[in-house]
C-alpha cells in the first residue's frame, strides 16, 4: 500500500463509474433518486453545449437537406 506504483496505478485498478449509483440507498433517495439514464442524459447536453466544433459549410448544408427531407417524410 505503500509503494508509489499502488499511487500511480489506482486509476487502473479501481473504477469509479460516473453513471452507475455508489452511494447508500437512504444517500441515493435523499438526492431524489435520479436514475442513470438521466445523468447519462444530462451528461451528453452537458458535453454538446460545450462543444466547438463547425462542420464544413457544404456538409452541414448536406446534413440539413437530409435533415429536413426525413422530417418531412416522418411528419407525414
Amino acid at each position: 500500500m505503500t509503494l508509489d506504483s499502488t499511487l500511480s496505478r489506482y486509476r487502473d485498478i479501481y473504477w469509479l463509474p460516473k453513471f452507475f449509483e455508489r452511494r447508500s440507498l437512504a444517500g441515493w433517495l435523499g438526492a431524489g433518486s435520479p436514475d442513470m439514464r438521466a445523468r447519462a442524459k444530462q451528461r451528453v447536453r452537458d458535453l454538446v453545449r460545450q462543444h466547438q466544433y463547425e462542420l464544413d459549410p457544404p456538409l452541414q448544408r448536406e446534413i440539413d437537406r437530409i435533415y429536413r427531407a426525413a422530417a418531412r417524410e416522418l411528419a407525414d
